[in-house]
């Protein structure tokens, strides 16, 4: 600090009685407008956490997939790689034993795995 310079130091003034009374005000209608019950608040819907995975598919597979995310698009419904198959999952798990065999069934089995490197 400079010797001889005046520094001014601005205090803050005392709350005024009206706003005391207002505060307090706010604060008895607070824990007037409390519930004496305790309500639970609405379970929000969480989303469970996603998985990454890889597959082995044939060409023609991933042309279906094309076909149909297409057919999808000309129906008015946008939709990606992902959501095709976890809807032909979803159609599968709805069958019944009999017909899940045979579609199971009807699938070519291929080789999984990477393809070796020349």
């Amino acid at each position: 600090m400079v010797t001889g310079e005046l520094v001014m130091v601005k205090k803050r003034a005392p709350a005024s009685l009206r706003s005391l009374a207002i505060n307090k005000k706010q604060e008895e209608e607070k824990t007037a407008a409390a519930p004496a019950k305790k309500v639970s608040a609405p379970a929000k819907k969480t989303q469970s956490r996603v998985i990454r995975d890889a597959f082995t598919m044939l060409p023609s597979d991933q042309e279906r997939i094309d076909d149909v995310i297409e057919k999808a698009g000309k129906a008015g419904t946008r939709t990606n790689k992902s959501e095709v198959i976890r809807a032909g999952i979803q159609l599968l798990y709805s069958l019944n034993q009999g017909d899940l065999a045979k579609a199971i069934n009807s699938v070519e089995k291929i080789k999984t795995g990477r393809p070796k490197t020349k």
